[in-house]
């Protein structure tokens, strides 16, 4: 299991919720602004760091199989539903680019993607 970075990147234009919202889900070794800036690079459009954890590949699965009815191509998913609720719930413009402490991804998963699928 590696460790590194579980990120979130999206367009800027989906921070201010215009058209298509996406949101790639990755996961890196090095710094997570790094690889913003090397995807950026083949990116037509401005993209922003929407916030990182710290996490491994497996926790990157993780993340893909929970929002897999949402996955748009590769890596990137629809920012809607409950997806839209947790990105939401790690910070919005111009408070983005956090790194999420294991706490407050605890009480995020649960508050935004777990309890709406309880009883």
């Amino acid at each position: 299991m590696s460790q590194g970075f579980v990120y979130f990147i999206a367009p800027e234009a989906a921070l201010h919720r215009t058209s298509a919202k996406l949101v790639k889900i990755g996961f890196t070794r090095g710094n997570p602004l790094s690889r913003l800036q090397a995807l950026q690079t083949g990116s037509p459009v401005h993209l922003k760091l929407w916030a990182y954890i710290d996490g491994s590949e497996e926790l990157e699965r993780a993340f893909h199989n929970t929002f897999a009815e949402l996955r748009s191509h590769g890596e990137w998913f629809y920012i809607e539903f409950k997806l839209e609720q947790l990105l939401h719930s790690f910070g919005e413009e111009p408070y983005i680019g956090n790194h999420i402490k294991p706490e407050q991804l605890e009480v995020s998963l649960f508050d935004n993607v777990f309890s709406r699928c309880l009883p």
